[in-house]
């Protein structure tokens, strides 16, 4: 098992990656210009947009081999092994006929790219070794643990501030809170949470809800708490809290990617 890794996964890895970082600029500078050209438009629509493409991130990587190979493929990631303890990576840009997919073996000695894709102009072609490919792979893996650390210590703080904080079910609140649902069309139960200390207005929790107000919650006037619970009850009914998680999540296996 161990050498039909290190013959195959690192040249695999390599031609993912470079293929997927290709993919993922242009699924993003699509998903930004789209935005950029709408930019009247409503800004729950520019946020679905944005949240689409980022989403769309996940699947890249599955394409190659769900989708059928286009005959004229905008670029061409191979790879394969050269010799000893190299690998080949090649990227070819507008092959004139069906080009080879990802991790097709490449000669040990490859031949000129005009000889194998006729009317292809070649980008990249180089020989790596394989422990440079199983380096860039281990900081890859620790950027994108070091990336999710933030939320992870977010949900952590937040269910410190949920223990802390005192249940709101006096009358005012708990009729404010049916008001604001029946407004929104909002039919999911809401935890409604008062904090002890001087907070901003949080919502969390996509299976079960909370929404925490601050301790000064108690002195406001009734339409500022109308208000307030609307705004946080909205993002409840849009799902961000498990939109903004799977966001992170697919920037932080795309950390590599600027844009992303």
């Amino acid at each position: 098992m161990s050498a039909w890794i290190e013959s195959n996964l690192n040249p695999w890895v390599a031609a993912v990656w470079l293929d997927a970082l290709l993919k993922s600029f242009v699924v993003l500078a699509f998903a930004g210009g789209l935005c950029l050209a709408w930019r009247r438009a409503a800004a729950a629509t520019r946020h679905w947009i944005w949240f689409l493409g980022i989403a769309g991130l996940l699947l890249l990587p599955l394409l190659p081999f769900v989708l059928p190979t286009p005959s004229r493929p905008l670029w061409t990631v191979s790879s394969g092994h050269v010799s000893g303890n190299e690998i080949a990576l090649s990227l070819q840009i507008g092959p004139a006929k069906p080009a080879s997919t990802i991790d097709e073996p490449l000669p040990a000695k490859p031949a000129p790219v005009s000889s194998a894709l006729p009317n292809a102009r070649q980008l990249f072609n180089a020989h790596v070794s394989r422990n440079w490919v199983t380096v860039g792979f281990g900081a890859w893996a620790l950027g994108a643990l070091m990336v999710l650390m933030y939320p992870m210590l977010g949900r952590i703080q937040l269910a410190r501030m949920a223990k802390k904080a005192d249940a709101l079910t006096t009358p005012e609140w708990i009729a404010l809170l049916a008001e604001a649902s029946g407004m929104l069309g909002l039919r999911r139960c809401v935890v409604l949470l008062q904090s002890r200390d001087s907070v901003m207005p949080l919502t969390w929790g996509w299976l079960r809800p909370k929404v925490l107000m601050p301790a000064e919650a108690e002195q406001w006037p009734i339409e500022r708490r109308r208000i307030v619970l609307l705004h946080e009850l909205a993002h409840v009914k849009r799902c961000d809290c498990l939109t903004q998680s799977i966001t992170r999540v697919v920037c932080a296996l795309y950390w590599f990617n600027p844009l992303a």
